[in-house]
């Protein structure tokens, strides 16, 4: 991966398993409701674990506030990321990225939108829709501009996949390979490659190695890693971003419970 890259805040798939976490550490999550996953607002500190070395990335620092809710038929996520980068002995830029997402229970629909501001100035925007049937699906992009992907057979969407990870470790699994969509970027779909492992001293909780390949790519080498700690009912307890060249890690800080709705 070449150290230019820039670094982004988790987004799409990332931020959905941002809705799990490893039992104790932090008070406030009761029993989960229907479905595993708890309503919750969750705040993490980041910062720069790696740099890239002289030239590359070398300071990274912020926060992230990541909300899950249940809205009977489907999943809301909302999440704000607020990163302060350095590249080299450059100044520091400021970023702000907002991701929203609604996706369907049932696995039909997803919505998403994503800003992101760099100096206060507008940086990127993504808008669109998705739709998944028994032959695969469509994803239509109105922003940055109007095109379609198609989408696989099995395609899934994020929390759906955070939930197979769940299952995953409660089964006693070890490897998890689906085709992801997210929204969160323009390389979409992706296939992503998990290995799981029981978290040591933590009942009913894992730790999960994850890979990312833009599905229509033939690159050998996964465009970034993640690392995440989390459990059965919601709500995760770190990510690791792993770039290549730098990483950059979101450890939780403060935990909210939210009321669950009534359906």
């Amino acid at each position: 991966m070449s150290g230019n890259r820039h670094p982004r805040p988790p987004a799409g798939a990332a931020l959905a398993i941002l809705a799990m976490c490893v039992s104790g550490g932090l008070p406030g999550i009761g029993e989960a409701h229907a479905g595993g996953l708890v309503d919750h607002r969750a705040t993490y500190a980041m910062t720069m674990v790696r740099s890239g070395g002289q030239g590359g990335m070398s300071g990274a620092r912020g926060a992230m506030v990541y909300e899950f809710r249940d809205t009977c038929d489907g999943w809301q996520v909302d999440t704000k990321v607020y990163l302060r980068l350095r590249s080299g002995r450059g100044p520091e830029m400021e970023t702000v990225r907002l991701v929203s997402s609604w996706e369907a229970k049932d696995g039909s629909g997803f919505r998403f939108r994503v800003t992101e501001k760099t100096g206060g100035e507008v940086s990127e925007e993504i808008r669109g829709v998705a739709v998944t049937d028994e032959d695969g699906g469509i994803a239509e992009y109105t922003r940055p501009k109007p095109f379609t992907v198609k989408l696989p057979r099995d395609t899934i969407f994020p929390t759906a996949h955070l939930r197979s990870l769940i299952k995953t470790g409660s089964d006693g699994g070890k490897h998890l390979s689906r085709v992801v969509f997210d929204g969160g970027t323009l390389e979409n779909p992706y296939v992503v490659g998990a290995q799981v492992r029981p978290r040591r001293g933590a009942p009913d909780a894992w730790r999960a190695r994850m890979a990312y390949f833009p599905f229509n790519s033939r690159a050998q080498t996964p465009e970034f890693e993640l690392g995440v700690d989390y459990g059965d009912d919601g709500v995760v307890q770190s990510v690791l971003q792993d770039f290549g060249d730098h990483q950059i890690e979101a450890r939780i800080t403060r935990l909210e419970k939210l009321d669950a709705p009534i359906c």
